[in-house]
């Protein structure tokens, strides 16, 4: 056993001959994502894996064992760690908030999940996670993204009782990372109540887990408050005041909510945000806008629909919101900051 850049390997030599590499993969899975189909295709994907000679390191989550856990207790040494996500766009999220030093990590994905928004927007293909893992572990890096950053300068929780915003006070500072996007109010309640719904895994075993979004959506948009909203773009460069703000969304990725494509503009590697803002002047025109989304044509509803382009972000809000990262929803706030990490993230696809 030797050390090649830092990342373990085995040498198997002829005389002064070196046959193979045998370089080292953490491969962390949620058993559970996609309501247990993730763990059932991991189960056949993972002999086929094994025989590509690499040594694999297997790492499954439990409730009381997180994916988060996980990932902080292998990012833990001072060696470089080449990482295999095996889930969806939440367990990929968990993920990136759980390594410790992005300088240290090679990362892979094979997306087995419900909405698999990273893996559109980068052109990965779902139809063929054995393919796709024999090319992640060949250990090369592809190329490098950005990563984003949440800033809570105040968080809240839905109070159970009477359903009004609680403060978390022990909150208040936390950054959270994202590699797809960030947003806060219509697009973050959708994923809030897609991620409580009972109908979610039901959806998910029948493979229509869209479905979940498009329904949360068709519910929500007739209880959704449009709030005012004051959108300060890279330290005051420019202001936006909007009276009657549906949602605000900062997109490192093209897509998000299972396809649908907010800022077609959008690139990974280029250190902006693309920016979609949604000020309707009735609520019912959302009816005519959300179809044209996937395929990115909701721009030409000018008077709704508004773009800009950022490396950071301020958003206030008249009152608290609900806010997601990645479709993740951990808490409300009325006031954060959205910002790019200096150090981008090397992936093995």
């Amino acid at each position: 056993m030797q050390s090649a850049g830092g990342v373990a390997v085995n040498l198997q030599q002829k005389g002064d001959k070196v046959l193979r590499v045998r370089k080292t993969f953490h491969v962390v899975v949620n058993p559970a994502g996609a309501s247990g189909r993730t763990g059932k295709v991991m189960e056949e994907l993972l002999p086929k894996m094994q025989q590509s000679g690499q040594e694999l390191i297997v790492h499954y989550s439990r409730p009381d064992y997180s994916i988060r856990s996980i990932v902080r207790e292998v990012t833990a040494g001072e060696d470089p760690v080449n990482l295999i996500i095996v889930g969806g766009d939440g367990t990929l999220n968990e993920a990136v908030n759980g390594i410790r030093d992005l300088a240290k990590v090679r990362l892979g994905l094979l997306p087995i999940g419900s909405g698999n928004d990273f893996a559109r927007g980068i052109g990965l293909t779902t139809s063929d996670p054995e393919a796709l893992a024999q090319r992640i572990l060949k250990g090369e890096v592809h190329r490098s993204i950005d990563v984003g950053e949440v800033i809570y300068h105040s968080a809240y929780t839905m109070g159970l009782k009477d359903k009004a915003p609680v403060p978390v006070p022990e909150a208040v500072g936390k950054k959270i990372r994202f590699l797809v996007s960030a947003g806060i109010g219509f697009d973050a309640e959708i994923c809030h109540e897609a991620s409580v719904t009972p109908v979610k895994p039901l959806l998910n075993r029948l493979h229509l887990g869209q479905g979940v979004y498009i329904l949360s959506a068709i519910h929500l948009i007739f209880t959704s408050k449009l709030i005012p909203l004051t959108l300060t773009l890279d330290g005051g460069r420019k202001v936006q005041h909007y009276k009657r703000d549906l949602f605000t969304v900062a997109m490192n990725e093209r897509y998000e909510g299972g396809g649908y494509q907010f800022c077609p503009e959008a690139l990974d590697d280029d250190g902006i945000f693309h920016i979609c803002s949604a000020n309707p002047l009735r609520k019912m025109i959302f009816f005519m806008i959300f179809p044209t989304v996937p395929s990115g044509k909701h721009w030409r509803f000018r008077k709704t629909m508004r773009p800009d382009a950022a490396r950071t972000l301020e958003i206030k809000t008249a009152a608290p919101r609900w806010v997601h990262q990645d479709g993740e929803t951990p808490y409300m706030s009325d006031h954060l900051t959205i910002d790019f990490l200096d150090r981008r993230l090397d992936l093995l696809m």
